[in-house]
């Protein structure tokens, strides 16, 4: 989800760098993921990467 309106290349380049990191370790979490994909776009302004997070991992140990 995101935060506040975004561009929609920079929604583009974050959404599919997202993809590409997990699609190529899926050993990583959605939030890793988000924060590596982020981390990528950190040298611009923060409006294009800020915006965005990560609602649940779908994924982590069932309660019992």
């Amino acid at each position: 989800m995101t935060n506040w309106s975004v561009r929609s290349a920079s929604a583009r380049e974050v959404v599919s760098d997202l993809f590409r990191r997990h699609t190529s370790d899926a050993g990583l979490t959605q939030g890793e993921t988000l924060r590596q994909a982020m981390s990528a776009m950190i040298d611009g302004h923060p409006l294009f990467w800020a915006p965005y997070s990560i609602i649940g991992d779908g994924g982590g140990e069932t309660p019992k």
